[in-house]
């Protein structure tokens, strides 16, 4: 199981990687265009990409798990910077699951 398992795992580790750098390169370039540094929120990135889930998951975390872990938990987590936040499981799964000689 784990042998079919690394190559994904890899994969999305890889794929995570990839979005924070193109993400990093957004901000960048942003930096440069406007001179001030506003990082893109993972929220924000989310809200562009799908913000059906965004809401849902906001609905279903406040409904069914608890109501209060939304605002402090999650929304902090929303507000952080996008690039650490997609690069360290991206760093995580990608060494975790490398290929190893031998």
């Amino acid at each position: 199981m784990k042998r079919l398992l690394a190559p994904i795992a890899r994969l999305i580790g890889l794929l995570l990687l990839l979005t924070a750098f193109a993400v990093l390169g957004h901000d960048l370039l942003a930096w440069r265009e406007n001179g001030a540094f506003a990082p893109t929120a993972a929220g924000q990135l989310w809200h562009y990409v799908h913000n059906a889930s965004l809401s849902a998951i906001q609905e279903a975390v406040q409904r069914y798990i608890a109501p209060g872990l939304w605002s402090p938990v999650m929304v902090t987590g929303l507000k952080s910077w996008v690039v650490p936040v997609l690069a360290v499981p991206g760093l995580v799964l990608a060494w975790a699951f490398r290929k190893r000689r031998g």
